[in-house]
């Protein structure tokens, strides 16, 4: 070694390795892409919403945001108005302040569309 020191790797370096890694990983079923996307929870037992920003999407999950999880059950709905997508969604991990979810129903069921609608205007 000539002693001298490799400059340490920035945020964006690392935040790339880590989505090449993610991408790549046999594990994932679907290709997950990086979002910032408004989206909403919806409660199925009340109808109450929760707000969340979508960070990243596939076609078989999500990993979103929340500011509080003590309200969050196992199952809801996931709505995502700008891309005018609705779902039904499992937990499958908790790390606050995010929460990863599998689709169990992708796309924009009849009985969701007049919702994604109000929440678009």
């Amino acid at each position: 070694m000539d002693g001298s020191k490799q400059a340490a790797p920035d945020a964006e370096e690392i935040d790339d390795r880590r989505s090449i890694i993610r991408e790549g990983d046999p594990r994932r079923r679907a290709v997950r892409r990086r979002t910032l996307l408004s989206g909403y929870i919806m409660l199925e037992d009340d109808g109450h919403f929760i707000e969340v920003v979508v960070r990243n999407l596939s076609a078989t999950g999500a990993r979103l945001m929340l500011k509080d999880m003590t309200l969050v059950p196992s199952s809801f709905l996931v709505l995502i108005p700008k891309l005018s997508h609705a779902s039904a969604a499992h937990v499958v991990w908790k790390r606050f302040p995010d929460l990863g979810v599998r689709f169990v129903e992708y796309g924009a069921p009849d009985k969701l569309s007049a919702l994604l609608s109000t929440l678009q205007r």
